[in-house]
């Protein structure tokens, strides 16, 4: 409301009282939370709102207890600190090593894609290569190795259960034999690793490149550099795709990015060729932040 928020300045909005101490009119209410000696919230606990008009809740209080990572989240957990983890990569299961802790999956409203950005690759608005690109991704074997089968192969950013989805949608079947067929239609042709010019491909990176043979127009390479977040889900996801792509004789390169550098340096400046990124949502599907021309 403007008569409490129209006097903070915009930078301090995460600061100030009404921000950490809120007032809303859903069927909780602030109770009161602690800081370190950084100002950093270490525990957030809620109780039930009586003025709230719908169902009561249950539970008498609840606490929200941050750590600064998952590491630490699972010892808490493993000591009994804490009753629950949101959220835990699978990678750190292994390490619950108390008996009683028990492990439960729902589907998420959220879906990881690969979102070409045409203006830093000129390959990339050749609609045939980015069929290509998109029809050599076995998607059935990130799902088996990079998830554990914890999830599930999708076709477009509408998902199942939303106003929107439809079931009869085109699907780009995994076909790398196909993708070379449409490289070579349009005019990529094949070259042995050892042909491969010196000033279309440096020797570091010829000596460095395990790749049996590139894909080659004139005296261009084609290649594309995948970025995504540095964390194990995805990178395994990257390395399996790096490797789909060279298959079919793209060259290419991997950019891992920091969870806290991601948004920042990446996405809001638009700053790269091919993103492998996760996008939560909600509880409406509005697929406007990533596919909206603008």
């Amino acid at each position: 409301p403007e008569h409490i928020w129209g006097e903070i300045p915009p930078y301090n909005s995460n600061l100030t009282e009404f921000n950490i101490k809120p007032v809303g009119t859903g069927p909780w209410q602030f109770k009161s939370f602690i800081k370190d000696k950084l100002g950093n919230i270490k525990s957030y606990t809620i109780v039930p709102n009586p003025r709230y008009s719908g169902p009561k809740p249950y539970l008498q209080k609840i606490t929200f207890k941050f750590y600064p990572d998952f590491e630490t989240a699972v010892l808490a957990l493993n000591q009994r600190s804490v009753e629950g983890v949101s959220f835990l990569p699978k990678e750190l299961e292994d390490k619950l090593n108390n008996n009683q802790i028990r492990a439960h999956s729902f589907h998420l409203p959220q879906y990881t894609a690969v979102f070409f950005n045409q203006k830093n690759n000129e390959f990339l608005k050749s609609k045939e290569v980015r069929w290509a690109l998109a029809s050599s991704i076995d998607k059935a074997k990130i799902l088996t190795e990079a998830l554990r089968l914890k999830g599930e192969v999708i076709d477009g950013p509408i998902l199942p259960g939303y106003l929107g989805y439809d079931e009869d949608i085109e699907k780009i079947p995994y076909n790398p034999n196909l993708a070379k067929k449409s490289l070579e239609g349009v005019g990529w042709k094949k070259m042995n690793r050892d042909e491969v010019p010196t000033t279309t491909l440096g020797m570091s990176e010829k000596d460095s490149d395990n790749q049996e043979y590139y894909l080659t127009s004139g005296n261009k390479i084609l290649q594309v550099q995948l970025t995504t977040v540095d964390l194990p889900e995805n990178t395994k996801a990257a390395e399996l795709i790096k490797e789909f792509w060279q298959a079919i004789g793209i060259k290419v390169s991997l950019e891992l990015i920091s969870p806290a550098r991601i948004y920042r340096d990446i996405i809001k400046p638009r700053n790269y060729q091919a993103l492998l990124f996760g996008i939560i949502i909600g509880a409406e599907n509005d697929p406007y932040p990533f596919w909206h021309s603008s």
